[in-house]
């Protein structure tokens, strides 16, 4: 038997694949909650379960650091700079995707450069939830947060300039500074600026 990377004995089943044993004998697929409270610790490897999550087949290590080098720095792909790409696709091929295939969440391939999820992955759902490339959730609501501040914004100058009462604009502008206030935050939480516990490394 060896160790797995929570310190727990691994016995090599009939085909001499690693398996992870209970105490009583019996194997366990299940992750424990601590092994999945300390895989998600990071956001590059949640970006990288998040995204593995939407797709069923082998991924290039490539395709995939630049997928999550743009919702780190929140730009669409071709808007990405080398130097963030390299950056990213360093620390997955060097850390990340080591890290879920000792976990046996993924299968990866260093030295092709490629990654394939496993049934292991699907534990992660819960907490992850569905990801949206390139930014999409975010450029769908943009349209409709532009267009209410617009509104906002022609009331409060028509409370201000027209024939709207100084109450009027008053409540404009407190409605125009919180609508901004929240947009802002939702923002912050939907480009992966602002999350629990914000550790790329």
């Amino acid at each position: 038997m060896a160790p797995s990377p929570t310190g727990e004995l691994l016995e090599r089943d009939a085909t001499g694949d690693a398996t992870t044993a209970d105490s009583d004998g019996g194997d366990r697929a299940t992750l424990s909650p601590d092994d999945r409270y300390h895989l998600l610790q990071t956001s590059r490897r949640r970006e990288t379960l998040r995204y593995l999550l939407t797709v069923d087949q082998v991924v290039e290590v490539g395709d995939l650091a630049e997928w999550v080098a743009s919702r780190e720095h929140s730009v669409p792909v071709e808007e990405l700079r080398s130097s963030q790409r390299q950056r990213v696709y360093i620390s997955l091929y060097q850390t990340h995707l080591p890290k879920l295939d000792a976990f046996e969440i993924v299968d990866y391939d260093k030295d092709r450069g490629r990654v394939e999820r496993t049934e292991r992955i699907t534990q992660f759902e819960p907490y992850l939830g569905t990801a949206t490339t390139g930014n999409e959730h975010s450029r769908r609501w943009w349209p409709l947060h532009g267009m209410t501040v617009l509104v906002c914004g022609a009331f409060l100058v028509g409370a201000v300039v027209g024939p709207l009462s100084l109450a009027g604009a008053t409540l404009a502008a407190i409605v125009l500074t919180v609508y901004g206030i929240v947009t802002s935050i939702q923002a912050l939480i939907e480009t992966g600026l602002v999350s629990p516990s914000k550790r790329n490394q």
